[in-house]
């Protein structure tokens, strides 16, 4: 510090406070000779920093500033003076201003000097300057001490920065784009400004960061607002005195989108069979790399070429198999990344198949159910056959095609021999097989036939005292070395072995209590085949066999093709019986044509003989049986049987005892075994009582009341057995227009009856015989106790109304009754099972049935059934038949176009009526459980047309039904199983068979007539008994007086409505023509076959208009006309 001529005025301090740049000064205290400037002091201080720091840099203003501390009474003026260093720099390069002159007055505290460093300084550049201040009064200037100030103007200027990374035009991508790293080179402690251009300039405010270390870093930045497309970024650097760089720019690329890479195959799951794994698809980066990683690497797999499609291979050999996971990775030229994972089941080792569930080396299964097993085999292949003569496992011949393990090897074996299987297995998505290895092969031995094993009885069937320790039995046996099983009934006696094919053994039986036993043997072979002998029964038996009743040698008549059938109850015996002996002789217990012979044990107790039959001959059967002992019985004996022709013959001739003109003699027929039942509702006489024996009344007082005639077959003839008449006749009443009979009980319908009742009485008293309900119709009930008949009931509907013709078709069969009521009015499609009916009567001439069942000794309505679809004018119920659980009606007046067979109780509305059918006809078949009636079917001819009457008769036995269609029109004159379609022949009649299977009925077979023309009305009736049928044709015109037996009829048409019966039979395949009856006085206008009915080998048919004056039973027919419309009626056996 030096001293001047005003240090003794005042004081000067001066502080420069130091940052960036160094400042260095020296501090000057001066005292001037008078004191008016003492302790004047000085303070800098830095504007541009505006706070305690003094530090002086370049390119700002600084204030110096002077505090005095003395008074003074005048202004003081101050003239700042610089020194500096001329040699180097010019004053003006460095301070940029300075005041001239400073007026320092008496009452202001200091005064302030302004410098400013210019900008344009050098860096690092030092240099030192001085400030003087010349002060002077108005007279004098004082020269003030030098302040030397130094600058170190350390602070470089800042220069553009240099960017390491990334380059220009580098992409930012889905990976980079939240993680983004901008880094380069830098001038030490700048900061780094990073700013982005529009339209983004407002997302970075800006970044910045410190240079350190010369290099600088903005990491993680978030560029994820930034849309895909060209981006650009400014980066700066700045230095202490806010001094900045040139900028400098960033351009980048963002692009985000991942490429599209697709893997078409193989895709994933699927199986690899090749150790080299070919993988392509389709992608969208032309020339980008796809790189494979995982088992296998290669990070230049394929080249995603010009069409966008890729493809790469890979050696996977030394991958075990099994399932292999892939990553397959396309970038795009952003670094985008697309990653497919591929995952795919190598399998390269053929499959071995194996057998489960195969043979037993000894087996007796001739099917076979193996299964074919193995890791990675899902398809087989196989050959199967004889051991040593099939072809070699290893040869392709004989394989069969490939099979899926899911479906079993089910061959079914012919013969027992040693076989042999192959089996090669396969994966067929991988296209192996074990055709490169060995096959799998098994042999064993099929063995299906049961070992074959007998005992038999060495000393007889007998123990006894004597050898019961020791019961000599002999057994045969197949499978030698095997054991076997003595059964003594179902419990083991003892086990011997089979050592040879015949061996004896002694059987220790002296434990066995005495009684009846059943010795036997039981052998297992290898393979699990057992058999066990026939049983011997073992007894001591001294008594001879016995039976239990005589022989029956079948019907009365056989023809000379057939044979006897004979059966008989068993025999019986302790030991039991081992055999029967025939014999046949010329007269009852004879043996004279067949001697006794052995006809084994027939288990059945019925033999079929063959034996040469003459014509005419009787032959008696013998029968005697033998036990186990070989005692005989007693022989019982047949009542034999005639051999004769299987042919049709007229045996009788029925007529009246009393023969009147237009009495229509046998307008209802029915048969039952011996018994034969001629109604006849034209009868006139007022007879009102029943005549047991031969009777006839003669008198004409009650027109058409009507009457009924009962016959029975004795022992040589036919004898009239009755004459019926109600016990209130009346006239018009038509007592006889239905009949029915089975065994014992009578059934008669009489349509004119027109009493009122509605009910059933028991006692003829009870009848009503008024008549307020005109020809509603009745029925009345017969019985026979031993040759005489008696009144039983009189039935009534519960609904009766006029004219309903209730009893105008009957049926019995044991304990129930079926009436028919042609005319009844209902229109409710129903049945009611029990007492109730409908009252309803708006419906004309629908018809109804009516069931009854005797219950103890009264009979009960059990049923009132009506069809499904009742119509007007249907007419159901005008012909009913009945066997056991099964009812059959006819309805002429159906009018339904179904052509087909409906099963079930419930037809759909096809079955109801419409024009197109109109008097089609149907039968409907009900049958019941026991307690209630139910349908069961519809039938309908399967050349269903209109006016065809089919239903006209009706007849059912066991599981067959016969209906006859007399108004059917085709032209076929056979038997076929479908019906014909032609119309040609008007009413020339068909008759329908249908059989019964379970609950379902089938049309077996179509009947026309052999001769078959025009209004031959053939079906008029129809009856079927066993394995034949009879069918009527009231129409036919023949003038044949003979029957043709055989499959021929009469061509001719000279004999109008004359009439015929055609008889078939059943030959356990079709149906067949047996004969054509004509009767022998045959005449025009007969009607023969205008009722009828067969039995057995019976066949008795009526001619109503046959005009005859005979009367009674006789062999030879009348052969006058004297008493038109008489009627006859003729019976006929084979």
């Amino acid at each position: 510090m030096g001293t001047g001529t005003l240090s003794s005025f005042f004081k000067l301090f001066f502080v420069i406070v130091i940052s960036t740049f160094v400042l260095s000064c020296s501090k000057v205290n001066v005292d001037l000779s008078n004191s008016i400037y003492e302790n004047l002091k000085i303070k800098v201080t830095s504007q541009s920093n505006n706070n305690s720091d003094t530090s002086i840099y370049r390119g700002q203003n600084y204030s110096l500033q002077f505090e005095k501390q003395d008074k003074h009474i005048k202004p003081i003026l101050i003239t700042p003076i610089i020194d500096y260093d001329h040699t180097k720099f010019n004053i003006s390069d460095v301070i940029e201003s300075i005041p001239d002159k400073i007026v320092l007055n008496p009452d202001e505290s200091g005064f302030k000097v302004n410098i400013r460093i210019k900008s344009t300084l050098p860096a690092k550049e030092s240099f030192s300057f001085s400030v003087s201040f010349l002060s002077a009064d108005n007279s004098l200037a004082f020269d003030l001490d030098k302040y030397q100030f130094t600058v170190n103007n350390s602070i470089e200027k800042p220069v553009p920065i240099s960017i390491l990374t990334p380059s220009q035009g580098s992409y930012v991508n889905s990976i980079n784009q939240n993680v983004f790293l901008i880094s380069g080179n830098c001038q030490s402690v700048n900061e780094i400004q990073l700013t982005s251009s529009s339209p983004y300039s407002g997302i970075f405010i800006p970044l910045s960061t410190v240079c350190s270390g010369g290099t600088f870093s903005f990491t993680n930045l978030d560029l994820s607002l930034f849309l895909d497309g060209n981006l650009e970024f400014n980066l700066i650097q700045k230095n202490q005195l806010n001094e900045e760089s040139e900028k400098i720019s960033l351009e980048l690329v963002k692009d985000t989108l991942a490429p599209n890479l697709t893997i078409t195959n193989p895709l994933n799951g699927d199986v690899i069979s090749s150790n080299i794994l070919v993988v392509y698809g389709n992608c969208s980066e032309v020339n980008q790399l796809v790189s494979l990683s995982g088992p296998a690497v290669n990070p230049n797999f394929a080249t995603c070429d010009n069409n966008g499609d890729w493809t790469g291979s890979v050696d996977i050999s030394s991958l075990l198999d099994g399932v292999l996971t892939f990553r397959l990775t396309l970038k795009d030229v952003a670094g985008n990344e697309n990653l497919k994972v591929l995952t795919v089941n190598k399998l390269t080792t053929a499959p071995t198949a194996s057998l489960s569930s195969k043979p037993e080396s000894y087996s007796k299964n001739r099917t076979l159910a193996i299964q074919v097993q193995g890791a990675n085999v899902d398809k087989y292949k196989y050959k199967l056959g004889l051991n040593g003569s099939l072809s070699s496992c290893s040869s392709a011949a004989d394989y069969s095609g490939w099979i899926s393990v899911s479906s079993l090897i089910t061959d079914t074996l012919v013969s027992d021999a040693e076989y042999r299987i192959c089996v090669l297995g396969q994966n067929s998505v991988a296209g192996l097989s074990q055709e490169l290895l060995t096959p799998t092969s098994y042999t064993w031995i099929l063995d299906t036939q049961p070992p074959s094993i007998s005992l038999t009885l060495v000393g007889g069937s007998n123990v006894n005292i004597s050898n019961k320790s020791a019961f000599p039995v002999s057994i045969d046996c197949s499978e030698v070395g095997q054991n076997i099983e003595i059964l003594i009934g179902s419990v083991t006696l003892t086990t011997v072995n089979c050592a040879f094919t015949t061996n004896t053994f002694n059987l220790n039986m002296s434990s066995t209590p005495e009684s009846d036993y059943q010795l036997s043997a039981k052998i297992v072979d290898l393979a699990g085949n057992s058999m066990t002998s026939p049983t011997v029964n073992i007894k001591v038996d001294i008594t001879s066999p016995s039976f239990g009743g005589s022989i029956s040698d079948g019907v009365e008549f056989y023809s000379l093709t057939n044979t006897p059938l004979f059966s008989w109850a068993p025999a019986t015996d302790s030991s039991g019986i081992s055999s029967y002996a025939l014999a046949i002789g010329s007269t009852p217990g004879g043996s004279d044509i067949l001697n006794f012979t052995d006809i084994g044990n027939i288990l059945l107790k019925f033999y079929v003989f063959s034996i040469p039959v003459v014509n005419g001959q009787t032959y008696y059967p013998s029968i005697k049986a033998r036990d186990q002992a070989g005692n005989w019985s007693l022989a019982i004996h047949g009542d034999g049987w005639l051999a004769k022709q299987s042919s049709w013959q007229e045996k009788l001739y029925f007529k009246p005892l009393v023969t009147k003109v237009s009495l229509k003699y046998g307008q209802a027929i029915a048969l039952s075994a011996d018994t034969m039942v001629v109604g006849v509702p034209n009868e006139s006489s007022d007879d009102n009582q029943i005549h047991n024996g031969a009777f006839a009344s003669s008198d004409d007082n009650l027109s058409l009341s009507g009457a009924v005639y009962v016959y029975k077959k004795g022992t040589t003839a036919w004898t009239q057995e009755a004459f019926i008449k109600p016990a209130f006749a009346k006239t018009n009443l038509m007592f006889g227009s239905s009949v029915a009979i089975d065994g014992d009980w009578l059934v008669v319908g009489a349509v004119g009856d027109s009493s009122d009742q509605n009910n059933i009485v028991y006692d003829p008293v009870g009848v009503i015989g008024n008549a307020n309900s005109i020809s509603s119709g009745a029925v009345y009930i017969y019985k026979r106790t031993g040759t005489s008949w008696a009144f039983y009931s009189y039935i009534k509907p519960k609904n009766n109304h006029a004219y309903m013709n209730f009893g105008s078709s009957v049926a019995i069969s044991g304990d129930t009754i079926v009436v028919g009521s042609i005319y009844e009015k209902s229109a409710e499609g129903l049945v009611l099972n029990g007492t109730a009916v409908s009252n309803d009567v708006s419906l004309l001439e629908a018809g109804a049935v009516y069931v009854y069942k005797l219950s103890g000794a009264v009979w009960n309505q059990s049923a009132y059934i009506k069809p499904p679809y009742p119509t007007s004018n249907g007419n159901f119920g005008n012909s009913v038949a009945i066997y056991g659980d099964t009812i059959v009606v006819g309805s002429t007046g159906e009018s339904s176009s179904q052509n087909q067979v409906y099963n079930g109780s419930s037809p759909d509305s096809s079955y109801e009526n419409s024009s197109m059918g109109l008097k089609s006809g149907a039968a409907f078949v009900y049958r019941t459980n026991g307690t209630s009636w139910g349908l069961e079917a519809v039938l309908k001819a399967s050349n269903s047309d209109q006016n065809d009457n089919f239903g006209v008769s009706v007849s059912l036995y066991k599981n067959t039904i016969v209906v006859g269609s007399h108004l059917e029109d085709s032209n076929q004159s056979s038997i076929t199983s479908l019906a014909s379609t032609n119309n040609s022949k008007s009413n020339s009649g068909a008759a329908y068979v249908f059989k019964r299977s379970g609950s379902a009925w089938t049309q077996e077979a179509y009947l026309k007539a052999s001769n078959s023309f025009v209004d031959n009305y053939f079906g008029s009736v129809v009856k079927v008994y066993e394995n034949t049928i009879a069918v009527s044709a009231v129409g036919e015109k023949s003038n044949q007086v003979t029957i043709i037996n055989g499959e021929n009829s009469s061509t001719d048409t000279t004999l109008m409505n004359s009439g015929a019966v055609y008889v078939y039979y059943f030959d356990n395949q079709s149906w067949h023509q047996q004969a054509y009856i004509k009767t022998s006085n045959n005449n025009s206008e007969d009607v023969f076959g205008f009722s009828m009915d067969l039995f057995n080998n019976l066949l008795v048919g009526a001619s109503i208009k046959e005009d005859s004056s005979l009367t009674g039973i006789t062999t030879s027919p009348g052969a006058d006309n004297s008493k038109a419309d008489s009627g006859a009626v003729y019976l006929f056996s084979r």
